[in-house]
């Protein structure tokens, strides 16, 4: 039976084999050639010598959102085959929640529910076993709504009655209020439809008051892009509304965003990262590599940041970037991973357009009914926001609704 043979599927790391078969081979008294791959090499009839990858390091683990926590590590083996993640809460005892392939150094666990602390560990692995541990990284998600409030997300304290407004008996009211970026465009969706939309003040203070709402279970988000119009990661409350009671959803706020000038940048030449986040706070620029590397600067009175990266420490090859702002809790709020490359060229990078797709404008990965009530809002307004005016003539017209079209993914 092979070391291969003995490490069975779903993560479970047999080690001691491969030191087992290490001391086999030098009481066989012979001289032992290997390969130097992933591969064993044979050494008489029956010995076999493996060569297991090296064990990944500086894992962290950061909340993402209000359902999810990023892992980031750094790779150094070079003859993986992949990456198995397990996870504890508690006193459950570490499990296996996914594989990642060999170049993939993060994942997104999407499953973690709030108070409840995470713990994480990474391990490489080959055709003839796993590496040793990572060390571990914990992390928690703040709960955002008390259980008598429903659902919820990035931020936001929902608290059943209060306000000034007294629904009838058969009607239920939402106000909500938070942080975004200083004078960007914030919307509100219920139920997949845009309802209300407002621009945040000065001091990136935002508030909406919805009534006339049917009472039972609401998804509603709220969604933002900075002056530039780059979409933030869109916050979403699943909230139970209750006729005749007025729920306030308070203490939203918005993870920074970020953008890059150049999609490849040549080796050696700086890379500029910019982006928007409250004012006046401590960002903190995380670059993927070989190596985790880290820079930090600091949001204007705008909000807006900006910081020249210098990639001559950066291999060739694909990397990503996010950035993070801390908030008055302590809590850290993560951008959307930006992917770019080092080459042996400068390519710049295309005009910014909200989400992954153009047309993508509550930034879900889809252009869909979402997207056209969006659009919808703002056909024949005057001086609607440039994100939603893809011809750029100042108003919302069918020329625009046929871009959209173009790029519909339903």
């Amino acid at each position: 039976m092979s070391v291969a043979d003995a490490v069975p599927m779903g993560g479970r790391m047999i080690k001691a084999a491969a030191s087992a078969i290490a001391v086999l081979a030098v009481a066989w008294g012979s001289c032992v050639a290997f390969a130097p791959d992933s591969r064993a090499a044979s050494v008489g009839a029956s010995v076999r010598i493996v060569i297991l990858p090296s064990a990944p390091s500086n894992l962290t683990a950061s909340p993402a959102s209000g359902s999810s926590i990023l892992l980031l590590w750094t790779n150094n083996a070079s003859n993986n085959t992949g990456f198995a993640i397990e996870r504890e809460s508690g006193s459950s005892g570490f499990s296996q929640i996914a594989t990642v392939g060999p170049s993939i150094a993060q994942y997104t666990d999407n499953g973690p529910v709030p108070n409840v602390a995470y713990s994480y560990r990474v391990a490489a692995f080959n055709n003839d076993g796993f590496s040793p541990y990572s060390n571990i990284a914990t992390a928690t998600i703040v709960a955002v709504i008390p259980p008598s409030g429903g659902g919820g997300g990035g931020g936001g304290v929902a608290v059943a009655g209060g306000g000034g407004y007294a629904p009838s008996a058969s009607e239920a009211q939402a106000s909500f209020e938070g942080l975004a970026y200083p004078m960007s465009a914030v919307s509100l969706l219920e139920n997949g439809q845009i309802i209300a939309t407002t621009t945040a003040d000065a001091n990136a203070k935002f508030s909406f008051s919805v009534a006339n709402i049917t009472p039972g279970a609401n998804n509603f988000t709220v969604s933002t892009v900075d002056p530039n119009g780059t979409p933030s990661l869109p916050q979403t409350f699943r909230i139970s509304m209750t006729a005749g009671a007025n729920t306030m959803v308070s203490s939203i706020v918005f993870p920074p965003t970020i953008t890059t000038d150049r999609i490849e940048v040549k080796k050696g030449d700086p890379v500029i990262f910019s982006g928007y986040a409250l004012p006046g706070s401590k960002v903190t620029i995380t670059v993927h590599s070989a190596a985790i590397l880290t820079a930090e600067t600091s949001s204007d009175a705008n909000g807006a940041w900006t910081y020249t990266f210098d990639t001559a420490a950066l291999a060739y090859g694909d990397h990503t970037a996010i950035a993070s702002a801390a908030t008055d809790a302590g809590m850290a709020m993560l951008s959307e991973l930006l992917a770019f490359s080092v080459g042996d060229a400068n390519v710049a990078a295309p005009a910014i357009h909200p989400g992954v797709l153009r047309g993508d404008l509550n930034h879900d990965g889809r252009v869909n009914l979402i997207d056209f009530s969006i659009m919808a809002y703002w056909y024949g307004k005057p001086d609607p926001p440039a994100y939603v005016d893809f011809s750029g003539d100042g108003k919302v017209d069918l020329t625009d609704f046929s871009i959209l079209a173009y790029y519909w993914t339903g």
